[in-house]
């Protein structure tokens, strides 16, 4: 069974040093939810031992990724004459979705097959 790889508590330390989460339970829902996640995505007759920081990371990645959408939708834009404030981390999350990209394609060798083709198409 995939759980075995994908550690939790492992996740959740990957992913408090890669976030700016400031509280266990943001972390324990966020990767949670993502460790669910990329256990769907795995191959489990291509994974071992071996690969289980990786796996942990990408789903780190991928928790990561999500707060960080989430917390830029809750940026504030303040407009006030010749002023402006615009909290808004465009790049906070352009960083997350290269981390998430380049851990999904460390491990992409492990990934189910997505692919599909047509046999025939009859007309």
């Amino acid at each position: 069974m995939m759980k075995q790889f994908i550690v939790i508590d492992k996740v959740i330390d990957i992913f408090l040093s890669l976030s700016s989460a400031e509280n266990f339970k943001d972390a324990d829902v966020f990767c949670k939810t993502a460790a669910d996640v990329v256990e769907s995505w795995i191959d489990k007759r291509k994974v071992s031992e071996e690969h289980s920081y990786a796996v942990c990371y990408l789903a780190a990645c991928l928790a990561n990724y999500r707060y960080t959408l989430k917390k830029s939708l809750e940026a504030v834009s303040i407009k006030a004459g010749d002023i402006s404030i615009d909290t808004a981390d465009k790049t906070a999350v352009s960083a997350a979705k290269v981390l998430y990209e380049d851990a999904l394609q460390s491990v992409n060798h492990l990934l189910k097959l997505k692919r599909f083709a047509f046999r025939s198409i009859g007309v």
